[in-house]
């Protein structure tokens, strides 16, 4: 499956005594290191959207903080969305880039941000009148010292700094900026004197276009339907993936183990899954590339589900379901199978079964793949071991890939070309 390749930038902001407090969250396109600003608010707000996407889904946001600060922009659709709020409280600083005016609904969100605990900065701060709002709602003011003058500088600071405000000089870029920054009462520093953004890249395997569109329209519902939704990440890997990437992060401290993709859901909650699942989904629909690394995937999870109602426990189908889901998941993150397992949180026995313990879900899983390679007395033998013949496998088998053909001729897969 062809994978998508993934950049993000973080750069540095120090405190007066030049320690690091924090990290802002860049956008990036390439390898370049570099980003165009757009006067488009919907360029801007993809932006926005592709650092979230990168910070929660493909990378670990534990890894990118470091425990500090997180500053990361947001456009006034974003603010009112609430997807921003899939960032952890007490690490993120929420910058409102100028262009966001403080009408009735702006206002709002912030306070309810600052209510929250979400520190709020005005990016690019320039005093105006109309400012003043959002001026009295801020945390930190962001002043860019390559378009302020010395004058300019000290004004703003003796205006705007106190009320616990702290001002932020930004694109410092030689040392006598930084001295001078110090001595005007400056706090925090950010700029090519300290540090160019680091980069960061990663591959992201491609989810199906059909199932981002088909989240985003539970989810806009207002009364969501679990069972609905549970098939949707049933049906695409990618999805369910970043799910349990997600929980595993820092913010949720599972105390369970996940068995099952319900399980994962109910332990999301709906809050978090409406702005999770709608920032992913939303950031999933520019992948429309077709994928057998999906429907491989579709194939063992369905098969092993199967053989788990037959051959195993009757009440835990949902277990052997999702060892067949994750059995793919080196191929999908492009790194070692171990070194997956650990970005997400499952049951020791489903991280055991798909790394080659001698249990009844390992066998399972090992009937699944002979099938799939045609290892025929590999696949006799498994069966065995399972209490079940090789030829009603091969018609279980079957099974599954007629119930992910049925999905693919339903839509509920995307197969577009």
């Amino acid at each position: 499956m062809p994978s998508t390749d993934v950049y993000l930038a973080r750069q540095p902001i120090l405190n007066r005594r030049l320690e690091l407090h924090g990290y802002e969250l860049l956008a990036r396109v390439g390898p370049e290191n570099s980003f165009q600003p757009s006067d488009d608010p919907r360029e801007a707000e993809a932006a926005s959207i592709d650092v979230l996407h990168a910070s929660i889904d493909v990378f670990q946001l534990e890894t990118l903080a470091n425990k500090k600060q997180i500053f990361v922009k947001a456009t006034r659709s974003l603010l009112l969305s609430n997807l921003i709020e899939v960032l952890p409280i007490e690490q993120t600083v929420i910058e409102l880039l100028g262009t966001v005016t403080p009408d009735a609904e702006v206002l709002e969100a912030v306070r309810r941000l600052k209510r929250a605990g979400y520190g709020i900065a005005l990016d690019g701060f320039v005093p105006r009148p109309e400012l003043e709002p959002l001026v009295k709602l801020a945390d930190i003011l962001k002043i860019d010292f390559q378009r302020t003058l010395g004058e300019e500088r000290k004004a703003i600071h003796d205006d705007m700094a106190g009320d616990g405000r702290i001002l932020l000089a930004e694109k410092v870029e030689t040392q006598e900026d930084v001295k001078e920054a110090i001595e005007l009462g400056y706090w925090l520093f950010q700029g090519f004197f300290f540090c160019k953004p680091e980069m960061f890249h990663d591959t992201e395997q491609p989810g199906c276009r059909i199932n981002s569109l088909n989240l985003l329209q539970e989810l806009g519902k207002g009364e969501l339907e679990l069972d609905r939704i549970e098939e949707i990440f049933r049906r695409d890997p990618t999805l369910s993936v970043k799910l349990l990437r997600y929980l595993n992060s820092a913010a949720f401290g599972l105390r369970n183990p996940i068995t099952s993709i319900r399980q994962a859901l109910v332990h999301l909650g709906e809050r978090s899954l409406r702005r999770w699942g709608a920032m992913t989904a939303m950031a999933g629909l520019g992948n429309d590339k077709p994928s057998e690394l999906v429907t491989t995937t579709l194939v063992r999870a369905r098969f092993m589900e199967i053989l788990g109602h037959l051959a195993s426990a009757m009440r835990n189908q949902e277990t052997f379901f999702l060892v067949g889901l994750l059995s793919t998941l080196d191929a999908m993150l492009d790194r070692p199978l171990k070194d997956a397992l650990a970005e997400i949180s499952v049951a020791p026995q489903v991280r055991e079964a798909l790394l080659g313990d001698d249990s009844r879900l390992s066998r399972t899983l090992g009937l699944v793949t002979a099938h799939e390679r045609g290892r025929w007395d590999a696949a006799e033998e498994f069966a065995g071991r399972l209490g079940l013949t090789e030829s009603g496998a091969s018609g279980l088998y079957h099974q599954a890939i007629q119930w992910v053909d049925g999905a693919l001729a339903h839509g509920e897969v995307d197969q577009a070309a």
